[in-house]
């Protein structure tokens, strides 16, 4: 039972370089069809994903591009998960 703990740990960290790493590629290429939806494919395996930091990140991309769709489809797809996950 305890490898299973330290097994979730590291995802938990993999996933947090994951997320920071595409989001320095998003500050490069904020309209990346292909970094968002890594973004998303790795939001959706971690066990709790931080919802709260997603919103808010994808408002700060936002404000610097409102007219970029994919960012907008994540934020949908970000906000609709969050309000599911809150039911």
């Amino acid at each position: 039972m305890l490898s299973l703990f330290r097994t979730s740990d590291v995802m938990v960290k993999i996933y947090d370089r994951e997320l920071y790493f595409l989001e320095q590629c998003l500050r490069v290429n904020p309209k990346c069809y292909s970094t968002w939806h890594q973004r998303g494919w790795v939001l959706d395996k971690m066990e709790v994903p931080d919802w709260k930091r997603e919103l808010a990140l994808c408002n700060k991309f936002l404000d610097y591009d409102e007219r970029n769709c994919k960012k907008l489809i994540f934020y949908a797809n970000c906000l609709s998960t969050c309000c599911m996950a809150h039911l």
